[in-house]
């Protein structure tokens, strides 16, 4: 047995003058893979904004949660819900499409439908409880992407002005309403991305084109990163989202309207510094209206 030796840290954190107490990765991080096509470059440098905020209709977002009904022979029954929302600037709840739903193998097919629910069932093409389980999970987020299409496309009939997304753009219709909002940093568009570590809050990166075809897309999409919080005692991503667009000149005032919808430092929500205020209103609406079983 080795003797214990003995640190003071307590002056190791007063040396260091500031000790987060993060919990450091446990893991290798992930590869972060760069986009399929290589982006345009629009601007030399970053740009302070300084421009009024996008006027829009909505904030839309959607979630999913999935519970473990029961087992037969190994295979899942789930109890899936679904649900896409969308929210004023000023938080007020605009419109709201939810499900409910049991989903299950084929093979369990007629025992579901003794049950008498009145919850309807998807039934998946598989009786191996593995491949159930794979496609469950996929049909749950496929449910939630097909909510949030209706959705969109029911706010974009009322009113003409833009609508913004949480996420991106891929896989939405090519209409020029459309903005998205990024919170995630898993893919590297910049060829250099130094430019966002000194990022200042309230600033954008340099603009960039991300050309027609990229992932599926038909249209050119114009984005930028903009930085919500200061960053400089905390990760490089941090208060760091991505803004999308169809039309470049939509970009600065999305960016001011984002500024406008930061969370207070102090709200509680894990994400605060890259989730927007009207975007957890969209969640927490519909995590209030499922069923009370999901927060057991």
């Amino acid at each position: 047995m080795t003797e214990r030796e003995t640190h003071d840290l307590r002056s190791l954190f007063q040396a260091v003058g500031r000790f987060t107490g993060q919990i450091g990765p446990m893991t290798t991080p992930a590869v972060r893979p760069e986009t399929d096509i290589p982006v345009e470059l629009l601007d030399g440098k970053p740009t302070k904004i300084l421009e009024d905020p996008l006027a829009v209709s909505a904030f839309v977002d959607g979630v999913q949660a999935s519970l473990v009904l029961t087992y037969r022979e190994h295979r899942p029954i789930y109890l899936n819900f679904l649900g896409a929302a969308a929210v004023s600037e000023d938080l007020t709840a605009i419109a709201i499409q939810e499900r409910l739903q049991l989903v299950a193998s084929i093979d369990d097919q007629e025992w579901a439908n003794s049950l008498s629910s009145t919850v309807p069932t998807m039934f998946l093409p598989s009786s191996s409880p593995d491949e159930v389980e794979r496609l469950a999970v996929a049909s749950l987020a496929g449910g939630r992407e097909s909510l949030e299409r209706s959705l969109i496309d029911e706010l974009v009939v009322k009113s003409h002005l833009p609508l913004v997304l949480d996420g991106s753009l891929v896989g939405r219709a090519v209409d020029n309403r459309l903005t998205g909002v990024v919170k995630t940093t898993n893919r590297r568009y910049l060829p250099d991305e130094t430019v966002l570590y000194g990022l200042k809050a309230g600033w954008r990166s340099p603009r960039f084109r991300i050309p027609a075809g990229s992932h599926g897309v038909e249209a050119d999409r114009f984005s930028c990163y903009l930085r919500l919080f200061d960053a400089s005692l905390n990760a490089w991503n941090f208060g760091l989202i991505r803004l999308e667009t169809f039309d470049i000149a939509m970009l600065d005032p999305l960016a001011a309207l984002c500024l406008t919808q930061r969370q207070n430092p102090r709200s509680g929500d894990a994400r605060g510094d890259r989730h927007l205020r009207a975007v957890r209103a969209c969640e927490t609406l519909l995590r209030a209206r499922r069923p009370a079983v999901y927060d057991l």
